[in-house]
């Protein structure tokens, strides 16, 4: 499910390397700037032919909280040559388009054509190769504040740092290895057997946060940490609000009828009391 980081279908050993080292940091993204003004999502970026174009930052926290953007960028080819995708890691200060001429790149491919599409959890780059083969490699980004989703088409977003007032930037809550089956998580909102919220702090989280099904048309309870719904051992994926919506039920349960979750193919779902866990 959700852990299924690439598509990749007869992709070159020098992709395949810098694709998997770019998910396993932008499954921590957190954020997107720098969009590109121009292009539009699924059109083919064809000009200005000859150039160097910054499409987008990512950005996600690093070792010792430390905030880091990758800038995705892209040579655009001329007469029919082959350009290059390539990413430049930068300080979260800087802007794309500064730092995108830089020759330390942080791994490259090479590519005929190229368009992007990005929503509020996945980046999809359509490209063709060398020999005029169409590919597509989707990069999962679970831990994007997928509330605040349509900003990153607006082009703008909010960093909290320190300043001379002495605002200090929120600490972050959780460690990239937190996972439900060790248990080591912080609920950052609770929900009961009646189906009741509490209070919201899942915005500290540092890796984002993910919900675990409880049937509650309202929401479940969440948790600091990488969403890895649908795995073995780890909470059901929701089928989504107008599946659960559609029935007269104020709460769908585990334990009577979990059709309204599902799990990777071949495992099973369990209910922890209403939890619903793939086992």
């Amino acid at each position: 499910m959700k852990r299924v980081l690439l598509f990749l279908l007869f992709l070159p050993m020098t992709l395949l390397a810098n694709t998997d080292e770019w998910q396993k940091r932008w499954w921590g993204v957190h954020s997107i700037v720098d969009l590109h003004k121009h292009y539009k999502l699924n059109e083919p970026i064809l000009e200005p032919a000859d150039s160097v174009q910054a499409l987008m930052g990512l950005v996600y926290y690093g070792e010792s909280f430390k905030i880091y953007k990758d800038c995705l960028g892209y040579e655009v080819p001329v007469n029919g040559d082959v350009g290059k995708i390539f990413v430049v890691t930068t300080s979260v200060k800087e802007t794309c388009e500064s730092v995108i001429m830089s020759e330390k790149r942080d791994g490259e491919f090479k590519a005929k054509s190229l368009s992007f599409n990005l929503n509020s959890h996945t980046l999809g780059v359509m490209f063709s190769d060398e020999k005029f083969r169409s590919k597509e490699i989707f990069f999962n980004l679970p831990n994007l504040d997928r509330q605040k989703a349509e900003s990153y088409y607006a082009r703008s977003v909010i960093i909290l740092a320190p300043d001379k007032e002495g605002i200090k930037q929120p600490h972050p809550i959780g460690k990239i290895s937190d996972s439900w089956n060790t248990k080591k998580l912080k609920n950052c909102q609770t929900a009961d057997e009646e189906c009741n919220l509490g209070t919201f702090n899942c915005n500290d989280c540092r890796f984002g946060y993910f919900e675990v099904q409880n049937g509650c048309l309202n929401g479940g309870p969440k948790y600091c940490g990488i969403d890895q719904c649908g795995e073995k051992g780890f909470p059901a994926c929701a089928r989504g609000q107008l599946y659960q919506t559609g029935s007269a039920q104020k709460k769908m349960d585990c334990r009577v009828d979990p059709s309204f979750v599902f799990c990777k193919k071949g495992l099973r779902i369990r209910c922890q009391g209403s939890l619903a866990i793939c086992d």
